[in-house]
């Protein structure tokens, strides 16, 4: 287990995990705001297979995490620390959409904020949200990130908006 919250435990995906994992990476509400389309079937458990091979590594730049809960050990979500292209650590989670509005969001991005500081010892995270995904801007500005700007990658791309937190202050 990498760390709980007082719902939530955070551990390492495992091959038991495809049946929820492709249920989640298959929903479009869940992949509108991640890559814009759902994943296939295939897709996903190739992706899941890559995540778990990740793990034997020594130096990770690339954390997905599962996200269970504790009262009875059920899969909702995955979460992440991943080294983007700019050296920054970057978070992220998503959660099978029956979760949503349950507050799972907040808890994570808490709980992902302690485990990057403390655990990982790293001195700043960030954050990328598209403008549009009100339900994650609210949770990274009640969880003390602080909004840096907003930027489009390209014409074609939708407003998107960063943010950073450089101490472990998560407001729960």
């Amino acid at each position: 287990m990498f760390f709980e919250t007082e719902r939530l435990f955070v551990r390492e995906l495992n091959m038991s995990d495809i049946p929820a994992f492709v249920e989640m990476q298959s929903n479009v509400n869940v992949m509108r705001y991640i890559t814009g389309n759902p994943k296939t079937e295939e897709e996903s458990i190739k992706e899941l297979e890559k995540i778990i091979r990740n793990y034997r590594k020594i130096n990770r730049d690339f954390l997905i995490m599962a996200v269970t809960r504790k009262d009875d050990i059920r899969f909702i979500g995955t979460c992440g620390i991943i080294k983007n292209s700019d050296g920054e650590f970057e978070i992220g989670y998503r959660f099978i959409e029956a979760y949503w509005g349950h507050g799972y969001g907040k808890e994570i991005v808490c709980g992902l904020v302690e485990f990057a500081f403390q655990a990982l010892n790293l001195n700043q995270i960030v954050a990328y949200v598209n403008k549009d995904n009100y339900p994650s801007v609210r949770i990274l500005e009640s969880s003390g990130f602080d909004f840096i700007r907003e930027y489009r990658e390209s014409e074609t791309e939708d407003l998107a908006v960063y943010y950073k937190i450089s101490k472990p202050d998560c407001k729960e």
